[in-house]
């Protein structure tokens, strides 16, 4: 109220209203601000997130244009768009649109991870490794990178390699995703032993795990 222009200040609100189920009043709010300011980007972003979460998608579209024409360097729609689009079943479309985010601003790892989560799912593993190589110097070794990376050698078949991956990360952190692939690479070799016990440590973090049960029954199997 003391500074209705503090958009800082109106994004949290926004953020807190849907916390707490207040759905209608962050889309009250960002429509006066958006009936002041046509041209306010960041209440359009906004709104057009709240549009996707409802099903709106062509109000979606429409809010991601403006925003485009008024900032047309900026990270930030291409990400919302690429969540339209995933939304939308339109993974190629997807792809593009965080390829373009993280043409923008390289250091938007989040994107950087989805985008190479999305390039293994297509059978893209290649691509999403090189997506990872070009992190900035200061992300290459972060656990997300090392997981990911990870992944995608595993999907190529470069055991090897995934393994060195694996034993960095480990160094870190024992996370589930970390251990999943150890296990993986020790059934690889037949070493079933060490290959239970890093599935029962996944399971006993994360006991919903379905990809560790998966590999369970698979080592079973095996055995």
């Amino acid at each position: 109220k003391e500074d209705p222009a503090d958009r800082t200040a109106r994004t949290r609100l926004v953020k807190l209203y849907l916390i707490a189920g207040r759905r209608a009043d962050a889309q009250k709010l960002l429509a006066r601000a958006i009936a002041k300011n046509p041209k306010d980007a960041d209440a359009l972003l906004e709104r057009s997130e709240l549009s996707i979460d409802a099903g709106k998608y062509q109000d979606a579209q429409n809010d991601l244009n403006l925003v485009l024409r008024y900032r047309p360097e900026a990270a930030e729609p291409h990400m919302v768009l690429a969540r339209l689009h995933a939304a939308q079943g339109k993974s190629l479309n997807q792809r593009q649109e965080l390829g373009e985010a993280l043409r923008l601003n390289p250091n938007l790892i989040g994107v950087r991870l989805d985008l190479a989560r999305l390039l293994i799912a297509s059978k893209a593993a290649g691509a999403a490794l090189e997506i990872l190589k070009q992190a900035p110097d200061s992300q290459k070794h972060s656990l997300p990178v090392i997981v990911e990376s990870n992944w995608a050698l595993l999907d190529q078949g470069r055991l090897d390699e995934a393994r060195l991956g694996v034993a960095e990360g480990l160094q870190s952190a024992h996370t589930p995703d970390l251990l999943l692939q150890d296990a993986l690479l020790k059934t690889a070799s037949k070493n079933y032993g060490a290959a239970r016990a890093s599935l029962d440590s996944v399971l006993q973090q994360s006991p919903e795990d379905l990809r560790a049960m998966g590999a369970l029954v698979q080592l079973y199997s095996l055995q």
